[in-house]
């Protein structure tokens, strides 16, 4: 098996673990400062496999969401382009690109991701609207802009400049249906939670929390530039170009006419999708960027609009489709190279093994697979206390953190410099409480304290004294057996 997640894949799926063999909510599996509906996607993948085989289960999620983005692509270039040559070659190499560690070191799969599915989705029914301004269409736009909130509240931002631009532009008709369907869609939404006990988390660890908790802080933008839709390269930055080119685009596509013309009758839709762009660098702004994986707000639009730009400039060539068959095999090559090292090593090389673990994690992992005499395809549940790090150790030993805080407490004790944690606020309170609890419900089979780390909270000492005994001892790691 292959290490493949990012920290961030890692939370979601042990989240969603923890929900489909614990019955559980969200904020029951895990405090975290998601919306509900993302770790209710994830869920989906033990639907095709257990726990024990979960890189089949998210190859085979994250497969259906590519195949997914494959067509709702094709369909957006052929709106752009009428050409099902070029929506055919480019919607394949933008799944070849993303599906091959476009944006980190490992498989391109988050929030973002599911995002790019509903700015597709959200670009066809403007277009629709544009073109025939009808209920159905309005009430189509305006639930797929809901959901979109639902899943990524941070899109509200892009969202609201692009509702905007469309109530200038389409009048009465379409704010009277649009604010109707948000309206209900909403109330929906909330008593769903209600119902499934989410709401008040939801809103206190998502809502809330991103507010007054996140440290808006920024990462240098040549950081930002020479990562996304290609890897750094040396002396060139493809993204950077790839970005820059883009800006320029939409620079002269808002002040120079004669650019605007070269998109002939299609202007009034890229019109839609220039605005797009610029909503996302917006969100872009806004959100930070804090992380690398972000770049994926704007990864669809600096891939498409470039390509289609290309497309109408040799528009009146007669080898046009040569062309853009010369430049699909340009860029797939290109692609190709930046991610050699990785296609090799993950796609080729059965034989080695990918893992972050030390010989002291292995040592841990083997000692837990050894005291687990049973078989059960049902994970244990185990608490460790230590560094994120940590987390393949689950993984590998079939097993699942126990209690809610148990990313919550990563959070407030270890990355504390990236949050901000007002004690007048619910997500800073009452952590004895729910997490003591958590113990005595769950009673997970291990508690492991990593030496050389930060001391453990004085809560869980005294529980580990009242309940557990010590078990074994290696380099780095005590590892606690409960006292049945």
């Amino acid at each position: 098996k292959y290490l493949l997640m990012r920290k961030d894949q890692e939370i979601m799926v042990m989240t969603a673990a923890k929900m489909f063999y614990f019955d559980m909510n969200t904020f029951e599996a895990a405090w975290n400062h998601h919306t509900p509906p993302i770790f209710y996607f994830f869920k989906l993948i033990f639907q095709f496999a257990d726990f024990v085989n979960i890189y089949e289960g998210f190859f085979i999620l994250y497969s259906a969401l590519l195949i997914s983005i494959n067509i709702l692509l094709y369909k957006l270039i052929y709106k752009l382009t009428d050409s099902n040559f070029v929506s055919l070659l480019f919607s394949l190499l933008f799944i070849f690109d993303i599906s091959h560690t476009t944006a980190g070191e490992a498989i391109l799969f988050d929030n973002r991701t599911i995002g790019i599915v509903f700015q597709i989705l959200l670009l066809l029914y403007s277009f629709k609207i544009i073109e025939n301004l009808d209920q159905r269409n309005v009430v189509i736009w305006s639930l797929i802009t809901s959901l979109c909130v639902f899943f990524l509240e941070s899109y509200a931002v892009s969202l609201f400049i692009i509702y905007v631009f469309l109530v200038y532009k389409l009048g009465k008709f379409f704010l009277i249906y649009s604010q109707a369907t948000f309206f209900i869609s909403t109330a929906i939404y909330g008593l769903i939670l209600h119902l499934n006990n989410e709401l008040y988390e939801t809103i206190q660890l998502n809502y809330i929390f991103h507010l007054f908790g996140t440290i808006r802080k920024r990462l240098p933008i040549e950081v930002f530039l020479n990562n996304g839709l290609f890897k750094q390269s040396d002396p060139v930055s493809w993204s950077s170009f790839f970005f820059i080119i883009s800006v320029i685009l939409l620079i002269l596509f808002i002040f120079v006419q004669k650019f605007k013309n070269i998109y002939k009758t299609k202007k009034y839709i890229f019109e839609i999708v220039y605005i797009f762009f610029l909503a996302e660098i917006i969100h872009l702004i806004f959100s930070g960027p804090r992380f690398i994986n972000y770049f994926q707000l704007v990864l669809l639009f600096v891939y498409l609009l470039p390509i289609a730009t290309l497309f109408y400039l040799f528009r009146n060539f007669k080898q046009q489709e040569f062309i853009m068959f010369l430049s699909f095999i340009f860029l797939f090559f290109m692609f190709s190279f930046d991610n050699l090292n990785e296609i090799l090593l993950y796609r080729f090389n059965n034989h080695q093994k990918v893992s972050n673990l030390t010989s002291e994690q292995k040592e841990l992992v083997d000692y837990i697979n050894k005291s687990n005499f049973d078989s059960s395809e049902i994970p244990e549940l185990n608490y460790i206390w230590g560094l994120d790090n940590n987390f393949e150790i689950y993984f590998r030993t079939n097993s699942l953190p126990s209690t809610r805080m148990w990313w919550w407490f990563n959070m407030y004790y270890i990355e504390s410099s990236g949050y901000i944690f007002d004690s007048d606020k619910f997500y800073s309170k009452n952590f004895e409480d729910i997490f003591i609890s958590d113990l005595n419900r769950e009673s997970p089979k291990f508690i492991i304290i990593q030496k050389n780390f930060i001391s453990e909270p004085y809560f869980l000492k005294k529980h580990i004294e009242e309940n557990y005994l010590l078990s074994h001892e290696i380099e780095g790691f005590k590892i606690f057996k409960i006292n049945d």
